[in-house]
């Protein structure tokens, strides 16, 4: 990654519902918005679909399922999986932006079982 590293969460809303919500700058950025997901969420998979590149831009296709480890929840949930879709600028073999894209709705709302 690029010192300067510009990293954009999928819910850019600060303080709604997503502890990792916002957009990130340099390095250190990147470790709190890594840090805020890690508070809420435990990844179980986290699998490559498709990852394509032109230029100085690559688009990645991600299969992914999760925990939501909230403490303020009553019972466990169950594993929520949805699709998510990054896109990475490149320039000079470093990572300069990430951008996450997936259906926030599937977070807030998991299905019920």
């Amino acid at each position: 990654m690029d010192d300067h590293i510009v990293w954009k969460s999928a819910a850019t809303r600060e303080g709604f519902f997503f502890p990792f919500a916002g957009v990130y700058e340099g390095l250190s950025g990147v470790e709190r918005a890594i840090a805020h997901i890690a508070q809420r969420y435990k990844f179980r998979q986290f699998k490559a679909r498709e990852v394509v590149s032109a230029g100085e831009t690559v688009w990645g296709m991600f299969e992914v399922v999760l925990d939501d480890i909230d403490p303020m929840r009553s019972e466990p949930s169950e594993p929520i999986s949805f699709e998510m879709a990054i896109r990475w600028r490149v320039r000079n073999n470093k990572v300069v932006e990430h951008q996450a894209f997936f259906d926030t709705a599937a977070l807030m709302f998991p299905a019920v079982h």
